[in-house]
């Protein structure tokens, strides 16, 4: 019995969309790699473009006036040199609307619309010497500047007189207040001076005559006067007087052993009543410096004396 002959299966004559489909796959991601070539990052081609512009010019251009120039929100940059000439400047970047990289395709030179020269923009027409004209015309003169900077320093040497003069008085009404009756008695002068406040204490109101130790009455005036000075940071310097009058015992030898104890003796108080030692300083100045003549028994009694002097601080730009 004869075989059955195969049926022959019809040729498909779409398999050409097989071969298409895959030319436009390739055709695609040919186009995708182009693309991804050709975007430009503007901000690095600004800093590569203003380095070599600042290598090959005679005009430095510093990289922030370079980047800041360039205009970020056109949509769309060519990059197309000048076959005619050489230079640096004659590459730029340019919206694709503008016409000069057709001329730079033609045979005709062409020249790009300016160029940046230091924080300044100068046409490439314009001379040298008109582009320096144009910055140094931002800068004052020297006189002006000078003028600016001796005005500053004038206000803030006020402003420091001002402060130094509101904590001065500050801290003399404070010692005002403490110190009231025995200053409406004249043991206690205070006397605010631009720099300092100055606290003179009568000696006979603090020690017995010729001795060094405080009275008990003595430690209430000057705990008053630590509870005002031991919040701040002034310094306080202390100094003892005496009379003209001999001191010859066993404990003092002269008057300048006597003034310094004495002094010392008051420091030590303020030093246990708050005020840490290193803002004070004792002195012993004896004799000398008397406030009135020694020839009376009431200028003696008043050259014998305790002075407690309060300084300015410090402002913060020492």
């Amino acid at each position: 019995m004869p075989r059955k002959k195969r049926q022959e299966e019809p040729d498909d004559h779409n398999r050409w969309i097989v071969s298409y489909a895959d030319f436009i796959t390739l055709l695609f991601a040919l186009f995708a790699v182009m693309y991804a070539m050709s975007s430009l990052n503007l901000e690095k081609y600004a800093a590569m473009s203003a380095s070599m512009t600042t290598a090959f010019s005679k005009f430095p251009q510093p990289l922030k006036a370079a980047s800041s120039s360039i205009n970020t929100d056109a949509s769309e940059f060519k990059i197309f040199p000048n076959p005619n000439s050489l230079a640096l400047w004659d590459w730029g970047l340019y919206n694709s609307s503008d016409l000069w990289w057709a001329d730079a395709l033609s045979s005709q030179p062409a020249k790009p619309p300016a160029e940046l020269i230091g924080d300044t923009v100068q046409n490439a027409d314009q001379p040298e010497s008109a582009a320096s004209d144009q910055t140094s015309a931002t800068m004052p003169p020297p006189e002006t500047i000078a003028l600016i900077e001796e005005n500053q320093k004038k206000a803030m040497e006020n402003q420091e007189i001002q402060r130094i003069t509101e904590e001065m008085t500050k801290i003399a009404n404070d010692i005002k207040m403490v110190l009231g009756p025995m200053i409406r008695l004249g043991n206690v002068t205070v006397t605010q001076s631009g720099q300092s406040v100055s606290i003179e204490i009568n000696a006979s109101i603090l020690f017995d005559p010729g001795k060094a130790k405080l009275n008990a009455d003595s430690t209430h005036t000057l705990g008053a006067i630590a509870h005002v000075l031991s919040g701040g940071n002034n310094k306080i310097r202390v100094e003892g007087y005496t009379d003209n009058m001999s001191v010859n015992n066993s404990l003092f030898p002269s008057n300048w052993e006597l003034s310094a104890h004495r002094a010392a003796t008051v420091a030590h108080l303020f030093t246990e009543n708050g005020i840490v030692d290193e803002r004070i300083t004792a002195i012993g100045h004896g004799k000398n410096n008397p406030a009135e003549s020694n020839d009376t028994p009431e200028g003696r009694a008043h050259n014998r004396r305790v002075i407690v002097s309060i300084l300015a601080s410090k402002g913060s730009n020492d």
